[in-house]
């Protein structure tokens, strides 16, 4: 009795239903999980000198330490170790500016020198407490993106 139940054709046509959402939330998962694994192809791509030079700069400011390290271009090639001596480095500068009371206002292009593959971007950073810094943020071209020499 049991066994006819089974093979009822209702049961089996709602089983079979079910098998493809199960291999769609399956797929899903995989995917999701595939993409967290970070090979550098989700790195945040800028086809312009300015918007890279003020990102590293905000990024800089923000603490975010292994976002900048990911802008720079010469650590694609370094090992893991050496990356997260980076990415402590520009935490502990982050942080000594803070301490030093300089909360970053505003960020202006001055100046922007591109060429077929390198760029210097000019800019100027006004602080909280009125005083303003002149930088260069050296870039270059890797074929996709402007990214930090």
């Amino acid at each position: 009795m049991e066994f006819e139940r089974m093979s009822h054709p209702s049961v089996c046509s709602t089983k079979m239903k079910r098998l493809p959402n199960f291999i769609g939330g399956l797929l899903a998962v995989t995917l999701t999980v595939a993409s967290c694994q970070g090979n550098g192809s989700d790195r945040q791509r800028y086809d312009s000198p300015e918007k890279a030079a003020v990102d590293y700069v905000l990024n800089f400011y923000q603490g975010h330490a292994d976002k900048c390290v990911d802008m720079m271009m010469s650590c694609d090639s370094a090992s893991d170790e050496y990356k997260k001596v980076m990415s402590v480095l520009f935490k502990q500068s982050a942080h000594a500016k803070s301490k030093a009371g300089d909360s970053l206002l505003a960020v202006e292009m001055l100046q922007e020198e591109v060429g077929e593959k390198a760029a210097n971007v000019f800019l100027k950073l006004s602080f909280n407490d009125h005083h303003v810094e002149n930088i260069v943020v050296p870039l270059v071209w890797d074929g996709k993106s402007w990214r930090l020499r």
